[in-house]
């Protein structure tokens, strides 16, 4: 009787410690999102948009250009993480990545991170977490400079 009211306590202090909300930026690469966009980068004027994509994701459901597969994985508290390859099918956006726009179309909750690449290089993946029931809706914007045009 006293090892399970252990676990049960130990269960329910894991529960709450997974359940309560992370500041807006918990480090430079990651952002809540919390029903908002998000931006990754700093902006400086002189951007141009690299690259542009709509990313939908709802249930089980990814809606992406056919050539196109991200990696989806679901935790055991019902979370739902995506990773995105921006470009997609491995190519090169043409210049260097200053600025990452993310507009919220679903006003869902989440976070956001890059993985891999990022501000600095010609590509970035993005790792999105989400509630298993939110949507994860987006409009991502990548800004950056051509070679010799920035």
């Amino acid at each position: 009787m006293k090892f399970s009211s252990t676990v049960l306590v130990l269960s329910a202090l894991a529960f709450l410690g997974i359940a309560t909300a992370r500041p807006n930026y918990v480090n430079s690469n990651e952002q809540r999102y919390n029903g908002g966009n998000f931006c990754l980068g700093q902006p400086t004027g002189n951007e141009m948009l690299l690259y542009q994509t709509i990313f939908n994701h709802r249930g089980t459901n990814i809606r992406l250009p056919k050539s196109w597969t991200p990696q989806v994985r679901y935790a055991f508290f019902g979370k739902v993480t995506v990773d995105i390859d921006l470009p997609m099918n491995s190519r090169s956006v043409g210049g260097t990545i200053s600025y990452i726009e993310g507009l919220n179309q679903a006003g869902c909750e989440g976070s956001v991170r890059i993985t891999r690449g990022g501000v600095g290089y010609d590509y970035v993946t993005l790792h999105f977490e989400a509630n298993y029931w939110s949507d994860i809706n987006f409009n991502i914007r990548v800004y950056g400079c051509y070679k010799g045009y920035c």
